[in-house]
């Protein structure tokens, strides 16, 4: 009888401990669930202040849309070494026409590019597949001095393909030189805006170069680097 109420005590006495550590453990589960909870909860209201800092920030302005021309004052550095006078400008956007105006006494004559871009291209088979970008690249009025005056209006392009990138590039010079001034004294050079955006026909001078006679200081030549979209 004794042995038999042993046995039934440490029974009940396991089954009560079971029970205690059930409900201490649902306890401890209880304190970790509302733990984690309160952890998602401080973090999604970081993440919420993080976004509300980031939407504060002033974004950066878009792009403009179009044919964009500026200076490239990286390459007119490298030329100023090589002592090269030359004044060198980017493109990006849409193909570009450029050619330097020339005013001699009311009398302008019109150097341009051996050809536009479009018929360069073809020349040289560059645009045999189709295009699937905007062109880019780069031009450069050139003015050198060796026996007689000599200005050069190298450009180059690349633009997408369907099977890949093409580019092309021309040196076209004049061959007899610009005209020249009645009277040469001293030379201004003029700049206009670092960048501009190509709408239309629109006509844009790039630079003027003044040449000022040399006894009276009046303007004896005009020379303006000038440019336009082409469709």
């Amino acid at each position: 009888m004794d042995s038999s109420r042993q046995f039934t005590a440490v029974v009940l006495c396991g089954m009560v401990l079971a029970t205690g550590c059930s409900r201490s453990n649902e306890a401890e589960l209880a304190i970790a669930r509302a733990d984690a909870e309160a952890a998602r909860a401080e973090a999604a209201k970081a993440r919420a202040e993080a976004d509300a800092v980031k939407a504060a920030l002033p974004k950066p302005p878009l792009a403009p849309a179009g044919l964009r021309v500026w200076r490239d004052t990286e390459a007119e550095d490298f030329c100023e070494w090589l002592g090269i006078e030359a004044d060198c400008f980017k493109f990006d956007g849409g193909w570009v026409d450029c050619w330097v105006e020339i005013d001699v006494g009311g009398k302008k004559t019109r150097l341009e590019a051996a050809a536009p871009l479009h018929r360069i291209a073809t020349e040289k088979n560059a645009l045999a597949d189709p295009v699937v970008g905007q062109p880019s690249g780069s031009f450069l009025w050139i003015r050198r001095l060796d026996k007689q005056e000599a200005w050069v209006l190298p450009f180059r392009f690349s633009v997408k393909t369907a099977n890949g990138v093409s580019s092309g590039s021309s040196t076209p010079r004049l061959a007899d030189g610009p005209p020249q001034p009645s009277e040469k004294g001293e030379e201004r050079l003029v700049s206009g805006d670092a960048e501009v955006l190509l709408k239309g026909d629109e006509v844009v001078t790039l630079v003027t170069l003044f040449t000022d006679g040399e006894k009276d200081g009046e303007i004896t030549r005009t020379a303006k680097l000038q440019c336009r979209a082409l469709k």
